[in-house]
């Protein structure tokens, strides 16, 4: 009697061998890699400074520029965020990203296999420029909160100080109440506006000419 594979069976038997041709990057050789698509020829042209011309396989230094431009970028990225106070952990995660990145480039780089050498710097370069662009959009966060607390801290003592002033208020007072209630317009439109740290600066120079008229006159 014949054992007769059982048609499922037979099935599952050849799912790897599916599996292993979506893999391609695990059992593609680099000479039979396409060449490049559109975003990777933008970035040789931004890492070798010469037109996006042509999506043909690029030569070995222009690969080699892509990796060294990959690498600049990082460390650019590494530079700036030194000196900014409290990155958050995803400003750090997203520069440990682009730092393996550039590690599988320079890999790639020694197997000599260029798209794939080039689309692993360009993820570098991204992930170091995405880094850089949420450390400042937080910091712009950060920013317009102490700018919104400054500017009311400064109303707030302004209307304590305001009505300190009166007829019968030296003439000094009158002075730097005007003055103050000047700057505190500007760091209104300040605000508004969006530069705040114009805002905060303008802010704390109200604050100060308020608590000292509060001092004295209260």
């Amino acid at each position: 009697m014949t054992n007769k594979t059982p048609r499922w069976l037979a099935s599952l038997a050849i799912l790897p061998v599916f599996w292993l041709a979506g893999c391609s990057d695990a059992v593609t050789s680099p000479d039979a890699l396409p060449v490049l698509d559109n975003e990777l020829v933008l970035f040789v042209a931004e890492a070798t400074g010469t037109p996006p011309t042509s999506a043909a396989a690029p030569s070995q230094e222009r690969v080699a520029a892509a990796v060294a431009h990959a690498k600049s970028v990082l460390q650019r990225a590494r530079d700036f965020l030194q000196t900014q106070r409290g990155v958050s952990p995803e400003v750090r995660a997203l520069l440990t990203q682009a730092d393996r990145a550039c590690q599988r480039a320079e890999a790639s780089l020694g197997d000599g296999n260029a798209a794939m050498t080039i689309r692993a710097a360009m993820v570098c370069a991204n992930q170091a420029r995405e880094a850089v662009f949420l450390a400042r959009a937080e910091r712009m966060a950060a920013m317009q909160d102490r700018a919104n607390s400054a500017v009311a801290e400064a109303q707030r003592l302004m209307a304590a100080a305001a009505p300190l002033v009166g007829e019968g208020a030296p003439e000094g007072a009158k002075v730097q109440l005007a003055v103050a209630q000047r700057a505190l317009d500007s760091a209104t439109q300040a605000l508004e506006a969006g530069r705040f740290a114009e805002a905060i600066a303008r802010a704390t120079q109200v604050s100060v000419i308020a608590e000292r008229i509060i001092r004295v006159l209260g």
